[in-house]
């Protein structure tokens, strides 16, 4: 029986590569989707430490900032390296052109301490002492300022004032990058320009030896109640978990997708054995006939998907690397920042897309080759090539219908109280229905919209039509997979869509202007309102 499997693989390979291509894709969405999420973890862990290169544990503040004294107090503790304190914030600059800096400027206090400092230095150097700024280098060269020359840097902490520009800093890709200029002050400077009365955490290095653990509970002692201690790996799980709090979501999406391509392949799967196994009517019972078992036959059935489902998985899983890997060099081309943990192939992923893709094929082939079973020694004597089709019982058309209701009544429902759980609920309920009920619905659909096939082709239509419905329980399976792919890409579509919208309408009506002007680290000239209210292009000007 072996030998004869194997044989019927070789045999009938191009027939099986219909079954072979949907699982490839099914495993391949799953493979790429893992992988290109794992490399944007590693990706985020490369980002995340981009800034703490240096920082062996940190000081949190849980409340209130952190004073300035208590930095002088942790670099006094035994153990400590260097200690310096660190916030992020915002504020604006000053172009060449006297106007504001468009785009969302990050304010970070960079530290003069050698041994905490981990920015990459394009040009110049870092600052040392208050009076002195550092930019991004690609805010420098577009507004074309000049080392040694003063740039005007101003945040809520009070009008914008000159600093000497001392270097240019390269944050591309970073969690510093967010689209706008990047301003490094030293930590009192950033403390006047933002406002704050003292910092966001202490990063503090150890001397080398001295045990994280031990030197946590030092600090702990010493910065007291209100703050928090942590090591460097918690350093990074939190700033990895803040990153990746929206890759998850990203995840569901793809994996939704995934989900879908694997109950598409599982009904390709199952139509394929289906008419193979029906195919092979008379073959199986010659081989009843000769000797051979129900068990045998059932054995030797699954052993043919399995191996179509473990080399298809196989394929699948070279294939998702593949997509991941263009999934990361199409986002990276529209600024995305995915790169920097490449492709991420993790024996975990491959072994669960070996072993899904591979129970997938087993699985939908277990109730054709059951029905092969039973096929009797005496059909080995008749000319029977196919199984005579059945339609759905009764059992199974009222549970369909139930179903299928109740699906529809949800969604219903879900329309008029707005609640996304009766969303998803109707949506499995109707799919659900649909696979139940369709060997009644999707024949009855196809005779009526077959009508004008009819009309216009004649016998040829009226044949097509026939053998279309001939078999209901495979075309209905056959559609179901239609139906479930195509129904949930459209309420992707629609309802991204609809959401796009809604946000546009709610940032419409929060805002409600056209323009807005604002200035940098103080109030705008008085008579600015006068002059723009004269101006006839503008219509409403309000203060």
């Amino acid at each position: 029986m072996l030998g004869l499997t194997l044989r019927s693989l070789r045999a009938e390979a191009v027939r099986m590569a219909l079954s072979a291509l949907a699982v490839v894709l099914g495993v391949a969405f799953i493979a790429g989707t893992l992988i290109f999420v794992d490399g944007m973890r590693a990706a985020a862990y490369e980002r995340a430490g981009t800034f703490d290169r240096h920082t062996d544990l940190g000081v949190y503040a849980q409340r209130d900032p952190i004073a300035p004294a208590l930095v002088d107090r942790v670099r006094a503790v035994d153990g400590v390296a260097a200690a310096e304190g660190e916030l992020t914030g915002t504020a604006g600059v000053v172009g060449s052109d006297g106007r504001p800096v468009i785009g969302y400027a990050v304010l970070a206090a960079i530290p003069t301490d050698p041994a905490l400092r981990s920015y990459d230095v394009v040009a110049g150097r870092l600052p040392d002492r208050t009076g002195e700024v550092v930019l991004d280098a690609a805010t420098v060269e577009e507004e074309g300022f000049t080392l040694g020359a003063p740039v005007r840097v101003g945040g809520t902490g009070g009008a914008a004032r000159p600093y000497t520009l001392v270097g240019t800093v390269d944050v591309a890709g970073t969690t510093r990058d967010v689209g706008g200029p990047f301003i490094g002050l030293v930590g009192p400077d950033a403390l006047a320009v933002t406002g704050e009365k003292g910092y966001g955490r202490i990063m503090v290095a150890a001397r080398p030896g001295v045990d994280d653990e031990t030197l946590a509970a030092r600090l702990a002692a010493v910065a007291g109640d209100g703050t928090q201690v942590k090591t460097r790996q918690e350093i990074l799980d939190d700033a990895v978990d803040e990153a990746v709090r929206d890759l998850r979501q990203f995840m569901m999406v793809l994996l939704t997708f995934a989900a879908v391509a694997v109950v598409v392949a599982a009904f390709v799967i199952a139509n394929t054995f289906a008419i193979v196994l029906a195919q092979r009517t008379r073959r199986t019972a010659l081989l009843r006939l000769v000797g051979a078992t129900r068990q045998q036959v059932f054995a030797a059935t699954l052993l043919e998907s399995a191996v179509v489902g473990f080399v298809a998985s196989a394929a699948g899983v070279l294939l998702g690397a593949g997509l991941a890997a263009g999934m990361g060099a199409l986002l990276s081309r529209w600024d995305v920042p995915v790169g920097g943990g490449g492709l991420t192939v993790t024996p975990g992923t491959v072994l669960v897309s070996l072993v899904l893709g591979t129970v997938l094929t087993v699985g939908a082939a277990l109730l054709p080759a059951w029905r092969g079973t039973r096929v009797p020694p005496v059909a080995a004597l008749t000319d029977a090539a196919v199984q005579p089709a059945r339609g759905a019982g009764a059992l199974r058309l009222a549970a369909g219908a139930l179903v299928l209701a109740a699906g529809v009544a949800a969604l219903l429902g879900a329309a008029a109280v707005g609640q996304v759980v009766l969303v998803a609920a109707g949506g499995v309920l109707a799919f659900l229905g649909i696979v139940l009920f369709g060997p009644m619905l999707v024949p009855a659909m196809v005779r009526v919209l077959g009508w004008p096939a009819r009309r216009l082709a004649g016998a040829t239509g009226g044949l097509a039509v026939a053998n279309a419905v001939r078999n209901p329980r495979r075309v209905a399976a056959t559609s179901t997979a239609l139906v479930i792919g195509i129904g949930l890409v459209s309420a992707f579509v629609v309802g991204a869509q609809s959401t796009k919208d809604g946000i546009e309408r709610s940032v419409d009506a929060e805002i409600g202007v056209d323009f807005l002007v604002t200035g940098i680290g103080g109030d705008l000239p008085a008579p600015l309102v006068t002059e723009l209210a004269a101006r006839p292009e503008l219509g409403v000007v309000h203060e």
